[in-house]
């Protein structure tokens, strides 16, 4: 996964995405349908023997936090979640 290929994942599909504080440490949550959710597995190759990537599941979408899936591919998160939230 890249900066630029997950930048334009997020504008391409209007994934809303929100700041927000995760157990005291300031992260992005963002929104992706599941449509969606097959795209964004494939660019962050999760590793399963890691623990994969962890979603909350909801009736229409995902809720993925991002700063641990950024950094694990060494993208600063707020460098790809900049500007007006969606």
């Amino acid at each position: 996964m890249t900066k630029t290929g997950l930048s334009k994942f997020v504008e391409d599909n209007k994934i809303e995405w929100h700041r927000q504080d995760n157990d005291g440490t300031p992260d992005v949550i963002m929104f992706p349908s599941y449509t969606e959710a097959n795209e964004l597995v494939n660019m962050a190759r999760p590793d399963p023997e890691n623990g994969g990537m962890p979603a909350k599941l909801r009736e229409t979408y995902l809720c993925v936090w991002m700063r641990d899936i950024c950094e694990a591919h060494g993208i600063d998160v707020f460098h790809v979640f900049t500007g007006e939230e969606y």
